[in-house]
Parts: C-alpha cells; structure tokens; sequence
C-alpha cells in the first residue's frame, strides 16, 4: 500500500513559480546543448540521463518535426522528456503519446502555455483535487487524486491544474523509468453526477502515465473488483 510522506517542495507541488520549476532535473541542460556535447555526454551524465535516454528524447522531436508538428509547439523540453521516458524510450510510442497529449488534451481544453507563470494564482481554486502523497515503497512518485465534481466551466482550469500535477509527480528519474503509483479517492464524488464524467474521463486517459499500481478508495468492495 501506498504511504504519505513530506514530498520535496521542488519536485511535486505543482504550483510553484516556474523559476523554481525551473530546477527539476530535466532543466538542467537544453536538447541543443546535449547535440553539442553528445560525444562527452557531460550534461546528460550531469543530470542523470543515460546516453539513449538523450538519443531517445533528441528522436522523437526530430520525428516530431518531421510529422508536421511546428517547432514551436516542441519549445518546453520538460514535455518532450517526461513523455519520450515515460514511454521507455520507445520512439514511435513516444510520438504518438505526444500527439495525443497536445490535440486531445492541451487543444481540446484550451492550454496553451502549461507551464505560465499565470497559473499560481489562475489555478488557486484547483489544487484542492491533487494531493502531495510522497512515495511509494519502491520510491516511485504517488499520484493521488481526491477527485470531486468538475463544472463545465471550471474543465479548462482542471485540465491545466492536472497537466502540472502530472510533470511535478514525473520530475525524478526513478518515476520517469519506473513508473508512479496512482490512487483515486472517490469518497468525496457528488451524488448528483455534473454531466462530464465520461469526457472528463477520457481526458484522464490522454496523459502518457504509467501506473505500476492502481488504487481506488472510497468506494465498494464490487465497484474496485469491477475496476481492476
């Protein structure tokens, strides 16, 4: 079972201003500074990434570009490295979990900018739904949903407050190569169902995680055998 524990400021509270977001260790080095140095692997081995690891992220933008993404829409690395080693370095799979995560999620919902400094104070009223749970006993992040009913208008909030949840929970090595631990509370759900359940729904299903472990909790004994 999971168990809470003080979570590094840096690393998972989602809201900080992006200079301290700044410091997670995929920010430490740039993707044309790695091309530079790639001989020496001096920055990656820096900051932890293995030789493939850079070759696998530096890949994908290059498929990417050649797909027809624009290149500004490849400019925020931290995306690019959390989704290419979420999914193993598997260049084509990476690609493709991209795609999904800016048409279906970011477009859909209206994100442009992920990582605004505006999002300390536009998101305030959100951060309610995700928990700093710490890690699990393989030291994998925990990411903990306390859920609740989303208004049709509170969706565009969520979506960003969520997609900054997802790269705090993702910003340590050991969670990027090993995956997270993701528990949904559902003890707090309305009785009276908003309406966008099942869109919402989908939209969690769009974000590139891979969970090793899954719980459900506040909820019966049926609904989590029906689940698993």
């Amino acid at each position: 079972m999971p168990h809470k524990c003080e979570a590094s400021v840096v690393l998972l509270i989602p809201y900080l201003s992006r200079a301290r977001v700044a410091l997670a260790l995929w920010h430490k080095m740039s993707l044309s500074d790695v091309t530079e140095h790639m001989d020496k692997m001096s920055l990656a081995a820096e900051s932890g990434y293995t030789k493939e690891e850079v070759e696998a992220v530096l890949a994908v933008r290059k498929a990417l570009l050649a797909s027809g993404v624009p290149r500004e829409a490849l400019r925020e690395e931290r995306e690019l490295i959390v989704i290419t080693l979420v999914a193993k370095c598997r260049v084509e799979e990476a690609v493709t979990k991209f795609k999904t995560y800016r048409e279906d999620l970011l477009a859909t919902y209206g994100v442009s900018d992920v990582f605004s400094a505006a999002a300390e104070k536009a998101l305030s009223e959100q951060w309610h739904r995700l928990a700093v749970a710490g890690v699990d006993e393989e030291g994998r992040q925990i990411m903990w949903i306390h859920g609740g009913g989303t208004q049709p208008d509170e969706e565009h909030a969520c979506i960003w407050a969520s997609t900054l949840y997802f790269f705090a929970v993702h910003a340590d090595l050991v969670s990027l190569r090993n995956g997270i631990t993701l528990v949904i509370d559902t003890s707090n759900a309305p009785k009276k169902k908003v309406g966008n359940e099942r869109k919402l729904q989908v939209a969690w299903q769009n974000y590139p995680t891979r969970p090793q472990h899954i719980f459900i909790m506040g909820t019966s004994a049926l609904t989590r055998a029906a689940a698993s």
